[in-house]
């Protein structure tokens, strides 16, 4: 085993062997179900999609990716996959807005208030997977590695994301009257107030707020760019939101790779460094 500089974050291969071949999703009342026992080749996604469907089809892949149960994180991942390998590249931007689409169109299809509080709901549903709120440490956001401090003021970004997602609730919706006071319900939203209602009300949805001891628990976890590699086991594992890592390793886990020497990696070899470095209080 060995561990490589590399600046370049890639969706881990284990990832990317869950995306290939799946049950297609269908719609049933607003929620995802699996169409039979039929089977969509989405490998076409990471060989590259042609000019002209890849908006569909980038699109179709999320929703069977969020009916296989995968997290947003995990999903996100993999459309930046795909969005790079597209001829010409798929925006990145662009594809992450099939995530949000495909989030906002699969949620629940109860109505929500249109309120504060309704907008803070909004917010948790598509966010909330990805934010965090820490009285010693502030907002946090999960950047698909690990968790960090909102220097970017991403939580702002999301929430008029969550705004901007309304109206799209509103095109969902059949009922005319309903369809124009969502409508006038959004436009209302767009101002700083309310945008800043939302983000205050936050803190109080659930899973939002944690205490700081939560993070880096785990001693013999590593995150490295392409994953969290188990110190015990050797074994890769995706990047999860649940692992509450705010550290990495900026470098890539490479199992197959070889020792300067020629010869290759063993689980002995790995097993003997580490153990030669706890001895030596070297973490």
């Amino acid at each position: 085993m060995n561990l490589c500089p590399n600046n370049t974050a890639v969706a881990p291969s284990w990832l990317l062997s869950m995306a290939i071949t799946d049950p297609e999703p269908q719609e049933s009342q607003g929620k995802l179900r699996l169409k039979g026992r039929g089977k969509t080749d989405f490998s076409l996604v990471f060989n590259g999609v042609p000019d002209g469907v890849r908006d569909d089809q980038i699109f179709r892949f999320v929703s069977s990716r969020l009916a296989k149960g995968l997290s947003r994180a995990e999903i996100e991942t993999l459309v930046i996959e795909a969005a790079r390998n597209c001829q010409p590249p798929f925006p990145e931007t662009k594809a992450l807005k099939k995530v949000e689409r495909a989030f906002i169109k699969y949620s629940s299809g109860e109505p929500i208030n249109l309120t504060d509080m309704g907008n803070t709901a909004r917010m948790g549903t598509l966010y909330g997977d990805r934010i965090r709120f820490c009285k010693h440490l502030g907002w946090l956001v999960y950047d698909r590695t690990r968790w960090v401090t909102d220097d970017l003021n991403h939580l702002q970004a999301w929430a008029k994301d969550t705004i901007r997602g309304i109206y799209i609730e509103a095109a969902n919706t059949t009922d005319e009257d309903r369809r124009k006071e969502v409508v006038r319900h959004a436009m209302k939203c767009e101002s700083a107030s309310r945008i800043q209602a939302m983000i205050q009300l936050l803190p109080s949805e659930h899973g939002i707020s944690v205490s700081h001891e939560v993070f880096d628990t785990d001693k013999m976890l590593l995150n490295v760019v392409n994953g969290a590699l188990d110190l015990i086991t050797g074994q890769l594992r995706p990047h999860s939101p649940t692992d509450l890592i705010t550290k990495l390793a900026p470098v890539m886990f490479e199992p197959t790779a070889k020792a300067r020497d020629g010869s290759s990696s063993s689980q002995r070899s790995w097993t003997a460094m580490l153990s030669s470095s706890l001895s030596s209080n070297a973490f």
